[in-house]
């Protein structure tokens, strides 16, 4: 409980830090923040990095609780879950295209590797997707049958 009140108090002056930078962006103005270097510096810099530490205690914490809890909760339905995403990964690999696309602006050419990554990347997110979408209707079913 005391680790809840000092997560709330970090995410409460991250809060009123960014609220700082955003009213301190918007009174410079889009102008100047497109024109000076040293506008983009002194205000967009800050709230970058502000940004960065925010994601990385984010993802610190992820990973302490969930080694946590992987091992205080059933090992084998982790580790089936994570055999599940693996395989999802997989298939979406094998099942995406390698087509190139045109791009005539680049300055470098889109290599049929990346192109071919890029499209499993998506093909996972659509599978996750429908998987997801699917999972809360039939919860949503579920819910109202009872």
């Amino acid at each position: 409980m005391v680790l809840h009140k000092i997560l709330k108090i970090v995410a409460l002056i991250a809060g009123i830090i960014g609220l700082v930078f955003l009213g301190w962006s918007i009174y410079e103005g889009s102008e100047t923040l497109t024109n000076s270097a040293d506008a983009q510096a002194n205000i967009i810099n800050p709230y970058m990095y502000l940004a960065y530490i925010i994601f990385a205690l984010t993802v610190i914490l992820v990973l302490i609780y969930s080694i946590k809890n992987l091992f205080t909760g059933n090992v084998a339905k982790t580790f089936l879950s994570i055999g599940a995403f693996v395989a999802i990964l997989i298939i979406g690999y094998l099942v995406a295209g390698d087509s190139v696309p045109d791009m005539p602006n680049r300055d470098e050419p889109v290599t049929a590797t990346t192109a071919h990554w890029v499209s499993a990347g998506l093909t996972v997110f659509y599978i996750l997707g429908v998987f997801a979408i699917g999972t809360m209707i039939t919860a949503g079913i579920k819910k109202l049958i009872k």
